[in-house]
Parts: structure tokens; C-alpha cells; sequence
């Protein structure tokens, strides 16, 4: 039995102007809706 599995690292990052914060409104098919901004690490 393997102790290691493989990750992939992301980033999100909240952005607040007093009551407002920023979001991202994804439409790829695989995750739609409203999410906070963000992205992956590259290795």
C-alpha cells in the first residue's frame, strides 16, 4: 500500500470593498456557478 498520492495545488482569493466581494461566475460544464477567483500552482 502506497503512503503517497498525488496533489494538485490551487489558489483562491477572497477580495472584499467593504460589503462587495469578487466573484467569478464559471460556465465551463464541469463546475458552473459563482466561485472566488483563483487558479493553479504551477509544480
Amino acid at each position: 500500500m502506497s503512503r503517497t498520492e498525488n496533489v494538485e495545488l490551487t489558489v483562491l482569493c477572497l477580495i472584499e470593498d467593504g460589503s462587495r466581494i469578487l466573484l467569478q461566475n464559471r460556465v465551463k460544464k464541469d463546475w458552473r456557478g459563482y466561485a472566488l477567483p483563483g487558479g493553479h500552482v504551477e509544480p
